[in-house]
């Protein structure tokens, strides 16, 4: 039974490491079941919730898993107050959130240093940007390098948007971008140019040059777009492309989680050090 009881722990650890790291994978790279959900949430309310899109499932694929842990965990207090008494039930229960804390920490600066090492495989924004004729969207997967894209703004299907996210903002322009041969107005919007205005405030009164360069992104535009873009009116293409252009605009996702899990880590094992220096003094005192 202990034999059995121990796989069950492994097979758990390991069933929410696999959950973390496809939800992380499906949503960086717009792939899997976040994609599908991600299509059909477009489909049916003209956007999607990028964070809820992973997490939820995440969260919802990783419960039972959690669940299991936390009882064993409860179970295995409970039988160490009971054949050794309190104070070393404590003391076990002590040295398992050290070795606990210090374990989230370390995996999370594992992700964290995994995501910098992908990161370097990605397009840096150096290269010279390649021509790519708009007609052929939709009609194979998109480019991963830098594109050059000509073709003018319309400015009525244009808005700045304003995100903010616990303490970080982002402000940028989504121009709506009407590729040479599509310059008909009132059609679906296909293709919108991003540019990040950094701290300054975003407006759509921007000078932008007939030849555009960035990084294309499927449905890329963010839900306080898409919502914006409904409320006035406009159509938009399904799907719909953003070209980002951003020269790390590839790699800036896996800074971030790379960037997030790092402190994260850091945290952990700070908070792993501060307990099992209390314990150390208690002993002492004792």
């Amino acid at each position: 039974m202990k034999r059995e009881g121990t796989i069950r722990l492994i097979l758990s650890g390991l069933w929410i490491a696999l959950v973390t790291a496809y939800w992380a994978w499906a949503a960086i790279s717009f792939s899997g079941l976040y994609r599908w959900l991600a299509e059909w949430q477009i489909a049916q309310f003209g956007g999607y919730y990028e964070r809820a899109t992973a997490t939820l499932p995440a969260i919802l694929m990783a419960a039972p898993a959690i669940a299991y842990l936390r009882r064993r965990s409860e179970a295995a207090e409970a039988e160490a107050a009971a054949e050794l008494g309190s104070e070393v039930a404590e003391a076990r229960r002590i040295r398992r959130s050290v070795w606990g804390s210090a374990g989230f920490g370390l995996v999370a600066m594992l992700i964290g240093l995994g995501a910098f090492l992908l990161s370097q495989g990605v397009p840096d924004g150096s290269r010279p940007a390649v021509p790519f004729d708009a007609a052929a969207l939709g009609s194979g997967p998109i480019p991963q390098d830098r594109v050059a894209i000509r073709g003018e703004v319309d400015p009525e299907a244009s808005v700045a948007i304003v995100e903010t996210s616990g303490v970080t903002t982002h402000n940028a322009v989504y121009a709506g971008f009407r590729p040479e041969g599509e310059s008909a107005k009132g059609a679906p919007v296909r293709l919108f140019i991003e540019r990040s205005t950094g701290s300054s405030a975003p407006t759509v009164s921007q000078a932008f040059l007939p030849e555009q360069t960035g990084f294309l992104v499927e449905n890329g535009l963010p839900d306080t777009a898409v919502r914006e873009f409904a409320a006035r009116g406009i159509a938009l293409a399904s799907p719909h492309y953003v070209l980002r252009t951003s020269a790390g605009a590839r790699r800036d996702i896996y800074y971030v989680v790379a960037g997030v899990s790092g402190v994260m880590g850091f945290i952990f094992m700070l908070v792993a050090g501060i307990i099992a220096i209390r314990d150390r003094a208690k002993l002492r005192r004792a």
